[in-house]
C-alpha cells in the first residue's frame, strides 16, 4: 500500500471514527440476522419437523428465556469482558449455534442449540447498549438512544419481509442469510477493533467499574412504571411474531411473504415512533402518559380479536407499532437516566422484554392450540389491563411518598 494513503487512512480514523460509528451499523445488520431467524423458524419448526402450534410457542420462547437468563447469570463475564470483546464472541457463537440448528436430526437437539442461541444474544444488546450510553444524559442520551432504536428497528423492518420472500425459495435460505449477516457483523467488530484508534484503545466498561462506588445515583421511580409497561407490550409482541403468523397461514389463507409484509407494518411504524420520539422530549417523565399508551394498546389488541383482513390487520398493527414505540422508549431512557450503572439497567430492561415475549409465544401457543386465536388476544388484553392498573397503583404510591414524578 502506499505510504501516504495509508497514512491518510489512519488520520481519517482517528478523526473521525468512533463507537457510534461501529453501535449503529452492527445494530442494523445483527438485528436484521435475528430477525429473519425468528420469522423463519416457526415455519421451519411447523414443515420440516411438524411440530405443534404449542411446541412452536414453547420454541419460539426458549431463546427470549435463555437471553433473560444470561442478561443475569453472564454478569460476571460482562464485567471481565469489553464490549467489542463480547460482540465478537456473541457473533460467532450465534452463527455456528445457527449452522448447527440446521444440521440437527431431531427437534430436541432444535431446542438446546436455539436455547444456547438466545444465551449468547445476551453478550449482545446489554454491553452494547451500556456502552452506548455511557457518560450521556437528558438530551443527548434521547438522542443516543434514537439513533439505536432507529438502527436495529429498521432491521425489524426489513427481516420479516426479506425472509418472507426466500422462504419461497427454501426453507433453510434465510438461515444461511442470517449465518452470513452475523459473520460480516463480526469481521466489522474485528477491523473496527484494530483499524480504529478509538475502538481499540476503549476501556470504558472497567471506568464505569471504578467510578460507580462514589457517584451520586439519580434515578427516577418512573422506571418501575415504564418496565411494567415494557413487559405488557412484548407479551403482546410475543403474540403477534410467533403466533399470529401461524394464524394468518392457517385460517386466513395468507402466503409467508405476505405474512412478512404484515409484520414490516408493525416494525416501518415502531420504527417511524422511534425517529418521533428520539427528536421530542414531550414524553419525559410523563407517568399519565405511560398509563394512556397502555390503555390504548388494550383498545387496538381488543379490536384485533375480531380482524380477519389484511387491511384490518395492517392497520392496527401499524397503531400497535406507534404505541410499543412510546412504550419501549419509556423503559429504555427512564431505565437508565441519572443512573451509574447503565450495563445493569440495561440488563433489566431486556430482561423485562424477554420475559413479555417468552409468557406471550409460550402460553398464547397453548391457548391457540387448545382454542381459537381470539383466546390468544384476549390473554394479551387482560396482561396489558393488569400492567396499567399496577402503573396506576404506582403513580399513587408514589405520590403519597412525596417521590418526584
Amino acid at each position: 500500500m502506499n505510504p501516504v494513503k495509508f497514512r491518510s487512512l489512519s488520520q481519517l480514523l482517528q478523526r473521525g471514527i468512533g463507537k457510534s460509528a461501529l453501535i449503529l451499523p452492527i445494530s442494523l445488520l445483527f438485528s436484521i440476522a435475528l430477525g429473519m431467524t425468528t420469522f423463519s423458524m416457526i415455519f421451519y419448526a411447523r414443515d420440516v419437523f411438524q411440530a405443534s402450534a404449542a411446541l412452536i410457542g414453547w420454541l419460539a420462547a426458549l431463546p427470549y428465556l435463555c437471553y433473560f437468563a444470561g442478561c443475569f447469570l453472564l454478569q460476571p463475564l460482562l464485567r471481565v469482558l469489553l464490549p467489542r470483546h463480547s460482540l465478537i464472541i456473541a457473533t460467532v457463537s450465534t452463527a455456528v449455534l445457527l449452522v448447527g440448528i440446521l444440521l440437527s436430526p431431531s427437534l430436541a437437539l432444535v431446542f438446546v442449540l436455539y436455547g444456547l442461541y438466545g444465551l449468547s444474544l445476551s453478550l449482545f444488546w446489554p454491553p452494547l447498549m451500556g456502552w452506548l450510553s455511557f457518560g450521556k444524559e437528558e438530551q443527548a442520551l434521547n438522542t443516543a438512544l434514537g439513533r439505536f432504536n432507529l438502527s436495529w428497528s429498521t432491521g425489524n423492518i426489513i427481516a420479516p419481509f426479506w425472509a418472507g420472500y426466500l422462504l419461497q425459495r427454501g426453507i433453510t435460505v434465510p438461515f444461511k442469510t442470517a449465518v452470513l449477516l452475523m459473520t460480516a457483523v463480526c469481521l466489522f467488530v474485528l477491523a473496527a477493533s484494530m483499524l480504529v484508534p478509538g475502538i481499540r484503545q476503549d476501556r470504558q466498561r472497567e471506568v464505569v467499574r471504578r467510578q460507580s462506588e462514589t457517584l451520586e445515583d439519580r434515578s427516577t421511580p418512573l422506571r418501575y412504571q415504564a418496565w411494567i409497561g415494557l413487559f405488557a407490550s412484548y407479551v403482546v409482541l410475543g403474540i403477534t411474531v410467533s403466533i399470529l403468523p401461524l394464524f394468518l397461514r392457517e385460517e386466513i389463507g395468507l402466503p409467508e411473504n405476505r405474512i412478512g409484509l404484515l409484520l414490516l407494518v408493525r416494525a416501518l411504524f415502531s420504527t417511524l415512533g422511534f425517529v418521533v420520539l428520539g427528536r421530542l422530549s414531550f414524553w419525559h417523565f410523563k407517568a399519565w402518559l405511560m398509563i394512556l399508551c397502555q390503555g390504548l394498546i388494550v383498545a387496538v389488541v381488543v379490536v384485533m380479536i375480531v380482524l380477519r383482513t389484511f387491511s384490518g390487520f395492517s392497520l392496527f398493527l401499524a397503531l400497535f407499532g406507534l404505541l410499543f414505540a412510546l412504550s419501549y422508549n419509556n423503559s429504555l431512557f427512564h431505565g437508565v437516566t441519572g443512573s451509574v450503572q447503565r450495563s445493569t439497567r440495561m440488563a433489566v430492561h431486556e430482561g423485562l422484554l424477554t420475559a413479555g415475549v417468552v409468557c406471550g409465544s409460550s402460553i398464547g401457543g397453548i391457548l391457540y392450540q387448545t382454542g381459537d386465536f381470539g383466546r390468544v388476544f384476549l390473554f394479551g388484553c387482560i396482561v396489558v389491563a393488569a400492567g396499567a392498573l399496577a402503573q396506576v397503583f404506582l403513580v399513587m404510591l408514589f405520590r403519597s411518598r412525596s417521590l418526584p414524578q
